[in-house]
C-alpha cells in the first residue's frame, strides 16, 4: 500500500499527466527557463526570400499555409491579396480581384486549401467564400447559411467546409459549425450559455494533423479532436490560477482592468510531429511555451535570443518542419544586432518578408 500511495503521488507532480480516455493535462508552468539561445531551440534553419516585384508586395502576413508545391501567404489589410509563390519563394500569381461581381472580394478573411485537389477557398467578409481551381482560376461562390454571425477562420476537411467564428451574439451562439460545399449547415459545435459580444482572436484555430481535424478551444484551454462522437479532448493547458477568468475573455479588445494580471494564450498554436508551440501572453510579458512529445514535458521560456540564427515563433507545420515569419524592416531597425543577417540575407527594408524553415529541437 505505501509503494501505491508513492505512485500516486508522483503521479500527480508529474508535468505532463495522462488523463482519462488518455487526455494529456499540460503544465504550463512547470518548468520556467528565462532565456535560450536560438540554435538551443531550432536546427536546420533555411531562409526563403519571397520575391519582391510590382505584382508580389506584401504589407502584412497574416497567415501562411504550406503544401508539396507552393507557399501561400494572405495579406488581409493592406494589399487584400492571397500570394502564392513555389517552394523556394519565386512568385507565382496571387488572388485580388476586388469587388462584389463574380469572383470578386471585399475584405479577404481567411482561405483553405483542399490537400487532394489543390483548390484554393477564400473566405470573404459576409461569411462569402470563393472557390479557385489550383491554378487560381475562379470557379463558384458558396454562401453559408446564416447560423454564424461572422466567420473568421475557414478549413476544408472530408468535403465539408468547418467554419470558426470569434464573434457571438445572442442569435448566433456557436462559436463553430460545419457545411455542405454548397454551404448548406451540417452541425453545430460549442454553445455558450453566457454569450460574449466581444472579440478573440486566434490565427489558426482549426488545423488538420495525422489525418484528424483538431480544434483550439480557446476557451477551455484544451486541444480537441473530431470522432465519429463530436470533438474529444486530446491536451489540456493547466495554467493554474493564472488564466485569464473566462467571463473576462471575450471582451479583451476593451482592455478591461485587471487583464494584465493573468495569463493569456498570444495568437500562435501550431503542432508538430514531436513538439508543439504556443505564444503565451503572461502578466502582460510575451512567452514562448514549447510542449515535447517525447518526453511529456512543457517548457515556458521567458525570451529567446538570436545568435548565428533567427528563431521568430512558428505560424504553420508542414512535413517536418515549422515555418516563421521575417520582417525585413523589423531585422533593418535593428542593424547593430543583427548587421550579419542582414549581408547574409542581402535585405533591404522593402523586401518582402523572408519564410523561416526549421526543425524545433529543445536542447
Amino acid at each position: 500500500m505505501r509503494n501505491l500511495a508513492i505512485i500516486y503521488i508522483l503521479l500527480i507532480f508529474t508535468n505532463c499527466k495522462m488523463h482519462k480516455n488518455e487526455q494529456v493535462i499540460i503544465d504550463v508552468y512547470s518548468n520556467e527557463i528565462k532565456s535560450k539561445l536560438s540554435t538551443e531551440i531550432a536546427r536546420e534553419f533555411e531562409y526563403i526570400s519571397l520575391e519582391t516585384n510590382n505584382n508580389s508586395i506584401i504589407g502584412q502576413v497574416d497567415k501562411v499555409h504550406v503544401n508539396d508545391s507552393n507557399l501561400f501567404i494572405l495579406d488581409r489589410r493592406n494589399a487584400k491579396a492571397l500570394f502564392v509563390f513555389d517552394l523556394s519563394g519565386n512568385y507565382k500569381h496571387k488572388l485580388n480581384s476586388h469587388g462584389k461581381g463574380p469572383g470578386e472580394f471585399l475584405n479577404p478573411q481567411d482561405f483553405s486549401i483542399d490537400k487532394d485537389s489543390g483548390d484554393i477557398f477564400l473566405l470573404d467578409f459576409g461569411n462569402k467564400i470563393l472557390k479557385y481551381n489550383s491554378k487560381g482560376e475562379f470557379e463558384r461562390e458558396i454562401r453559408l447559411g446564416k447560423s454564424m454571425r461572422q466567420v473568421t477562420n475557414i478549413l476544408i476537411y472530408e468535403n465539408k467546409i468547418f467554419a470558426y467564428a470569434n464573434r457571438l451574439s445572442e442569435e448566433y451562439k456557436y462559436t463553430l459549425c460545419s457545411y455542405s460545399m454548397e454551404g448548406t449547415l451540417l452541425e453545430s459545435f460549442y454553445p455558450y450559455e453566457e454569450v460574449s459580444e466581444g472579440i478573440f482572436n486566434m490565427a489558426s484555430p482549426l488545423y488538420v494533423k495525422n489525418d484528424s481535424l483538431h480544434f483550439f478551444n480557446i476557451y477551455d484551454r484544451e486541444i480537441q479532436v473530431l470522432t465519429e462522437n463530436g470533438f474529444k479532448t486530446k491536451q489540456i493547458f493547466d495554467f493554474g490560477v493564472n488564466f485569464l477568468p473566462s467571463g473576462m475573455l471575450g471582451y479583451l479588445a476593451g482592455n478591461i482592468d485587471g487583464a494584465t494580471d493573468y495569463a493569456i494564450f498570444g495568437k500562435e498554436c501550431v503542432e508538430g510531429a514531436n513538439y508543439s508551440y504556443l505564444t503565451i501572453i503572461d502578466k502582460n510579458v510575451f512567452k514562448h511555451c514549447i510542449y515535447s512529445k517525447k518526453d511529456n514535458r512543457s517548457y515556458l521560456i521567458n525570451k529567446i535570443v538570436n545568435d548565428s540564427d533567427f528563431f521568430r515563433y512558428p505560424e504553420y507545420y508542414h512535413e517536418g518542419y515549422f515555418y516563421s515569419v521575417i520582417e525585413p524592416q523589423w531585422v533593418i531597425n535593428n542593424k547593430e544586432k543583427y548587421n550579419g543577417m542582414i549581408e547574409k540575407l542581402h535585405l533591404a527594408i522593402d523586401d518582402n518578408p523572408i519564410l523561416l524553415k526549421h526543425k524545433l529541437d529543445l536542447r
